[in-house]
């Protein structure tokens, strides 16, 4: 924070007294206020990386870590199979009915009723577990960072003043950290659930007709290539954008906050303004 009472020597004219402490601010978040630089896909996959591989090797995070993991993925395989085994029981009963076979019917719908009740518990118990492993990164994660940031080598300060390009690191550490961990495991989970879903799907296909299997796979993969190329890295740079600019007004608002009586002694509450904006 910027103290405004010890910063600004006696001005000249009224709400000139402000504008030192307003360039400083300036200064501070000027980094976050830049056109975000561009991330490829490689640099951001080395940097979940980093972050994900400690909470697994740590020797006090680690056992819970991959039961966790390991629980997950066996449920969300078990979830797609489910999933598969619902899609030939409709098949079996969308058969019966045409061939007018009712004691067929009735057994495929007996045991679809069987598989709807047993998938539940399993998406049930999937959405526990995720959301363990999420607070136990968040957790870890979150407690790795504040010890880094406030340690015997003055982190806190060295990034203030020697690092400018590292914006708003109270934010990183106590918002964005939840939304990494929450929606890293989001996507995971997800990812892992499509992959089965694709394999399964395409074994079908591929038994019923190799070559629509094959232009099934071409389009798929020229439909995600260019989502990702063309959509998928602007809005990570409009998020960005986003992000640091909210965090610029939350930082602004709070050093109003801190400093308000400096501020309206002075008569800076224009100066004040106008860095919101």
């Amino acid at each position: 924070m910027v103290d405004t009472s010890n910063t600004m020597a006696q001005p000249s004219a009224k709400g000139d007294m402000c504008l030192p402490a307003a360039k400083v601010a300036a200064k501070n978040t000027k980094a976050s206020s830049d056109k975000p630089k561009f991330v490829g896909w490689i640099r951001l996959a080395r940097a979940v990386w980093t972050l994900w591989v400690p909470f697994f090797r740590d020797s006090t995070t680690r056992l819970k870590a991959w039961a966790l993991l390991l629980c997950s993925i066996a449920l969300i395989i078990s979830h797609v199979w489910a999933v598969l085994q619902i899609s030939g029981q409709v098949k079996n009963m969308t058969n019966a009915l045409h061939q007018n076979k009712a004691e067929a019917f009735w057994s495929a719908i007996k045991s679809l009723a069987c598989i709807s009740v047993g998938i539940a518990p399993l998406m049930f118990a999937n959405k526990v577990t995720a959301g363990a492993l999420t607070l136990e990164w968040r957790r870890s994660l979150t407690k790795t960072l504040f010890v880094r940031y406030i340690d015997s080598n003055q982190a806190f300060y060295r990034l203030k003043m020697q690092n400018a390009d590292i914006d708003n690191p109270d934010q990183r550490i106590a918002q964005d950290v939840a939304e990494f961990t929450k929606t890293t495991v989001f996507l995971l989970e997800h990812f892992t659930q499509d992959i089965g879903t694709v394999v399964t799907s395409t074994w079908a296909v591929y038994m019923i007709s190799s070559d629509a299997c094959l232009v099934m796979l071409a389009f798929s993969v020229l439909y995600t290539l260019i989502m990702l190329k063309g959509f998928a890295s602007p809005l990570m740079r409009i998020q960005r954008r986003v992000l640091g600019l909210e965090a610029d007004l939350r930082y602004i608002l709070m050093r109003l906050r801190e400093n308000a009586e400096s501020i309206a002694f002075f008569q800076g509450a224009h100066v004040e303004r106008d860095l919101s904006e």
